[in-house]
C-alpha cells in the first residue's frame, strides 16, 4: 500500500463518520422538536 491510498482512506472514514454524525445530529434535532411539540400539546 502506498502512503497516498491509506491516506485516502483515512480521508473517507472521515468522511463517512462526519455523515453518520450530521444524520445523528439531525435526528437528534427533531426528536427534540417532536418531543417538546407533544409535551406542549398535552
Amino acid at each position: 500500500m502506498t502512503t497516498g491510498s491509506i491516506r485516502a482512506s483515512i480521508l473517507k472514514i472521515i468522511l463517512i463518520a462526519m455523515d453518520i454524525l450530521i444524520c445523528m445530529m439531525f435526528y437528534l434535532a427533531v426528536e427534540k422538536k417532536f418531543l417538546n411539540d407533544e409535551i406542549k400539546e398535552v
